[in-house]
């Protein structure tokens, strides 16, 4: 928001930041038990994102070929809108031995995205740049621990070390460590998860933002009754 009023000169005051929201009955816990499960690994990491190179997809393929001796259980999921990288992570992931080690699914509906995401061990969003991580509270929804780079629409998200888990973007290594990190240590991992869990519930509900959505538009309109609500009647 402070970028933006910079940017075209606004009065801070008047910028008003409204956060995508998550449906709750889609992405649960209980996702996992959805139509994707008999499609996916038994153990994997998951990481949501269409198939474009600001996405990190690349560097998080490498990451894992880095720890895939130390977990050969351990399988590697991405979805997305389809895109360039696909087809070079296919390529990539056969060069590295792991061809039978990556799945990688385009277009997939928010139901199965989210029985994708509920059953992962860890969600790791990698992208160089990002506006909002809705991945993030999608996977947050689903009670998974979330992994991501220290990007803006990342780090207004996560809290590092107490809701989830955050590297330098572009920084293999970094991720190497905390992907290995988040599998070896499963309570630490879980304990994250219930916390930004619980926070995503509260703050990031479709209901949440309809309702802030509802007060801009009052706000903004003078002759709309600013005592009603959603349940209320309609503005006149």
């Amino acid at each position: 928001a402070a970028r933006v009023a910079d940017r075209f000169r606004l009065d801070p005051d008047r910028v008003v930041v409204i956060h995508n929201g998550v449906d709750p009955k889609i992405f649960s816990p209980a996702a996992r038990n959805g139509r994707m499960r008999t499609e996916l690994p038994q153990r994997y990491v998951a990481s949501i994102g269409s198939y474009l190179p600001r996405k990190g997809h690349r560097l998080l393929l490498e990451a894992f070929s880095a720890i895939a001796a130390e977990f050969p259980d351990t399988s590697l999921v991405i979805a997305g809108m389809a895109g360039p990288e696909h087809r070079f992570l296919l390529e990539r992931a056969a060069q590295l031995g792991l061809a039978d080690r990556l799945a990688c699914f385009v277009g997939l509906t928010h139901a199965d995205t989210a029985s994708l995401l509920a059953g992962a061990e860890v969600c790791v969003q990698p992208a160089y740049a990002e506006p909002f991580g809705l991945a993030i509270i999608e996977a947050g929804a689903c009670g998974v621990p979330v992994a991501a780079s220290a990007v803006s629409g990342h780090t207004e998200l996560l809290k590092d070390g107490d809701t989830g888990f955050l590297f330098p973007a572009g920084d293999q290594a970094a991720c190497v460590a905390l992907l290995r990190q988040l599998l070896y240590d499963r309570e630490s991992a879980t304990r994250a998860a219930g916390r930004f869990r619980a926070e995503v519930l509260q703050e990031f509900g479709w209901r949440d933002c309809a309702q802030a959505y509802f007060a801009l538009n009052v706000a903004a309109a003078p002759t709309v009754h600013r005592s009603e609500s959603l349940e209320g009647s309609a503005a006149r």
